[in-house]
C-alpha cells in the first residue's frame, strides 16, 4: 500500500497540526507493507532516511508566495503528481483534499471552530475553509477525526453520515514526560524570565483560546504577584484584544508571551509550572491538555468541546465564559495542596491511556477500508 500526504504543514504551519502529521507519518513507518510518498513544494529538509526507508519525499516545485501559488500547487500539480507517482490513497491531514486525485482519499478534520465560531477567523479565511472542508468530507472515502465531539459537529454541520467517519485518538510526543533534570526548568525561566513560579497556558495567541477572559481570572487571583502568567504559542488571528487587555489590567511584566517555542522549551515549560491552564472556548482534541498531562501537570480545563470526553477526571474544569469560574479553579489547583498531587498522580494515568503507535494501527485500519470498497 502506498500512501500520500501533503507535509507542507511541516513547514508552513505550527501548533498541533504539525505534531500531528509528523507523528502519524513516523507512526505508520513501523506498520509492515505500508509505503509513504510525502508531496511537498520545497525539500523539507527532514532526514526520513533516519526514519525509515520506505519513506519517499517528492518536491513539486512551486515558490509558496502567496495564497493563489498555493492553491494551484493543490488544485493542479499536486493531483498530477500523486498520479505519477501512483499512489493507491492519499491522505489530506489538514482538512483538505485537492481536486482531481485519481486515487481514493481520506481527509483528517481537526476541529469546525471556525464554523462553530465564524467570529474569530477574518472573512476570507472563513469561505476559504468552508468550500474546502465542504467539498473535502464529501469527496473523502472517509473523515477522520480525533473525537466524538468533532464527529457530532461534522454531522450537524456539515452532514457526514456516521458510517463515514471514524473516531481516532490523537497523542503526545514522547518526549512529554516528567523531566529527570531539574535544572533543564530552571534554564527556561532564566530564559523567558517566568520568574520561580508560573502559571501556563499553551496554544496561538487568539480568540479562540480565550485569554482575555484568562488574564481577567488571572487578575483576579489572590496574591497572584507570587505567579506569573505564561502565555506560550505564536500569534494568530485577531490577537490584538489579548495584548490590549494585558495593559487595561495592568499587568506588564507579571504575563510573558513567549512567542512559539520548540518541542524541548515546551516540556520544560510544563515540568517547570505550578499549574497547566487551558480555557478554550472550542477543541477538537486539544492536545496541549494531554502534553500537560503527559508531563504529571495540574490541569485546570475548559468544560468544552471535546475537553471533558478525552480528559474527564484527570483535570479541574471551568466554565470559560465566566472568569470567576477560571479564577476559582486556579486558586484550587494552587492552593490545595491535596488537589494538586491528586491531579498530578492522576495526570499520568490519563496520558497513558493515548499512543501513536494505536493512533497509526487505527488509521492503517481506515486505509485497508477505504481500499477494499
Amino acid at each position: 500500500m502506498l500512501v500520500g500526504f501533503d507535509i507542507r504543514p511541516l513547514i508552513f504551519t505550527g501548533a498541533g497540526i504539525r505534531t500531528y502529521l509528523y507523528n502519524l507519518i513516523v507512526s505508520l513507518a513501523k506498520i509492515e507493507g505500508l509505503r509513504q510518498q510525502l508531496f511537498v513544494s520545497s525539500p523539507s529538509r527532514i532526514a526520513w532516511e533516519d526514519v525509515s526507508a520506505t519513506i519517499s519525499e517528492d518536491v513539486v516545485r512551486l515558490p509558496h508566495l502567496n495564497r493563489l501559488c498555493g492553491r494551484f500547487w493543490e488544485e493542479f500539480l499536486l493531483s498530477s503528481a500523486v498520479r505519477k507517482k501512483k499512489v493507491d490513497i492519499f491522505h489530506g491531514a489538514r482538512f483538505f483534499l485537492p481536486r482531481r486525485l485519481a486515487c481514493p482519499s481520506v481527509v483528517t478534520v481537526h476541529d469546525l471552530a471556525f464554523k462553530k465560531f465564524p467570529e474569530f477567523v477574518t472573512r476570507q479565511a472563513f469561505r476559504d475553509f468552508d468550500a474546502m472542508v465542504a467539498y473535502s468530507v464529501q469527496a473523502a472515502r472517509a473523515v477522520i477525526v480525533p473525537s466524538e465531539a468533532t464527529a457530532r459537529d461534522l454531522f450537524d454541520l456539515y452532514k457526514v453520515g456516521k458510517n463515514k467517519v471514524a473516531v481516532i485518538h490523537e497523542a503526545a510526543g514522547p518526549a512529554f514526560r516528567p523531566s529527570p533534570d531539574a535544572d533543564r526548568p530552571r534554564r527556561l525561566r532564566e530564559k523567558f524570565r517566568t520568574g520561580n513560579k508560573f502559571i501556563l497556558c499553551v496554544g496561538t495567541i487568539e480568540p479562540r483560546k480565550n485569554l482575555v477572559n484568562l488574564l481577567e481570572a488571572y487578575a483576579m487571583l489572590k496574591d497572584n504577584d507570587e505567579f506569573t502568567l505564561v502565555l506560550a504559542g505564536g500569534l494568530g488571528w485577531r490577537y490584538g484584544r489579548i495584548l490590549e487587555k494585558v495593559k487595561e489590567l495592568a499587568l506588564g511584566t507579571r504575563v510573558v508571551f513567549t512567542g512559539r517555542v520548540s518541542d524541548g522549551e515546551l516540556v520544560d515549560l510544563y515540568n517547570g509550572c505550578e499549574v497547566f491552564v487551558f480555557p478554550s472556548y472550542y477543541e477538537g482534541f486539544g492536545l496541549p491538555v494531554l502534553e500537560a498531562l503527559g508531563c504529571a501537570c495540574a490541569v485546570v480545563c475548559a468544560d468544552t468541546s471535546s475537553l471533558t470526553e478525552l480528559f474527564g477526571d484527570a483535570c479541574i474544569f471551568v466554565d470559560p465564559h465566566s472568569a470567576a469560574s477560571i479564577e476559582r479553579g486556579l486558586r484550587k489547583a494552587l492552593f490545595d495542596a491535596a488537589v494538586r498531587d491528586r491531579l498530578r498522580a492522576r495526570a499520568l494515568e490519563k496520558a497513558a491511556g493515548f499512543s501513536w503507535a494505536k493512533a497509526a494501527g487505527d488509521t492503517y485500519a481506515v486505509y485497508g477500508q477505504v481500499l477494499r470498497g
